[in-house]
């Protein structure tokens, strides 16, 4: 995409019935003053990126997309690059990707947590030190 004011993908498709997470890759090969690229199913705004947190050549990635609440519904999915400066900026996209995929945390809920030997140890110190103060201020009584 090459803006002028702003410039705008629109494609009309239906989400995978599955799908629950979308990406794509994108990179900006010339960046212009206050762009920022936005993804849009419908009205529904997914993704905004600041042109100016861009660096380097290489195409980056959006990350994982929750799309859950879209799966099987059909809809316009719209790329936007917007721009509040002149018309400079150029944004490519590519390798649209759904994925039918279960993120988990890496605790699980409920899970037991078991202490480091290092909290057991400098309890123990705090426990040691607790005594010590007590047992000196016995003798000076």
């Amino acid at each position: 995409m090459h803006n002028s004011s702003s410039a705008y993908l629109f494609e009309q498709f239906t989400i995978p019935q599955n799908a629950n997470y979308f990406s794509f890759n994108f990179k900006f090969n010339q960046i212009g003053e206050g762009d920022y690229l936005t993804a849009h199913f419908d009205d529904n705004l997914l993704f905004w990126f600041e042109g100016t947190e861009f660096y380097g050549n290489d195409y980056w990635n959006s990350g994982l997309l929750n799309i859950t609440k879209y799966a099987g519904k059909t809809g316009t999915w719209t790329f936007g690059l917007n721009d509040a400066g002149p018309a400079d900026s150029e944004l490519w996209i590519d390798d649209w990707r759904f994925f039918n995929v279960r993120v988990e945390s890496l605790e699980e809920p409920g899970a037991n947590v078991v202490p480091e030997p290092s909290s057991f140890a400098l309890l123990g110190i705090g426990f040691l030190g607790s005594i010590c103060l007590c047992s000196k201020q016995r003798r000076r009584s």
